[in-house]
């Protein structure tokens, strides 16, 4: 009599070795008690899985997610992005979206002189240029900050430095 391979069992008197179904998991051992029984076939955890028959489980790829026991893994949908070995897909925070299926590690951002205020944003169109006598000096901001008194920009879409003095004679008290 010869013991299983990795991914199967056999019960008494069998003729022949039964499969793990995919999702769980059995690997190769040259003890017979390990290999007897569907019990001896273990869950893959939450960010991996496993096929038909396997001595192992795989690791989901970043931008991919699975739960417990899942035969594969699945793409993480637009405006979400997940890590590698992840059980889910996290939402794209508020001044970045995903415009793409099976978006990995984080999402894109908002370009410098724009915010967002969508979680979950699909689209580069989530992000607005910062309103005049307003800017963003970094990606991924989720809003604009006022120029500082005595100072004004009359564009959209600004940085920082396009806030200007006020010329002499003038002034500005709207922060």
């Amino acid at each position: 009599c010869k013991v299983c391979e990795a991914g199967s069992f056999s019960g008494v008197g069998e003729g022949g070795c039964t499969s793990c179904v995919g999702g769980k998991h059995l690997a190769i051992s040259d003890e017979p008690a390990d290999h007897d029984s569907v019990e001896d076939c273990v869950d893959c955890l939450a960010g991996q899985f496993s096929t038909e028959r396997s001595g192992l489980c795989i690791v989901c790829e970043a931008g991919m997610h699975s739960g417990v026991s899942s035969p594969e893994c699945f793409e993480c949908p637009l405006g979400k992005f997940s890590n590698l070995n992840s059980a889910d897909c996290t939402s794209c925070a508020p001044g970045s979206f995903s415009n793409t299926t099976r978006t990995p590690n984080k999402c894109r951002e908002c370009r410098a002189g724009e915010y967002g205020t969508a979680t979950g944003a699909t689209s580069i169109d989530a992000c607005s240029s910062c309103p005049a006598g307003k800017y963003s000096n970094s990606t991924g901001s989720s809003e604009c900050v006022d120029c500082v008194l005595g100072k004004y920009n009359n564009f959209t879409g600004q940085m920082e430095t396009s806030c200007l003095k006020c010329d002499q004679g003038f002034y500005n008290d709207e922060a």
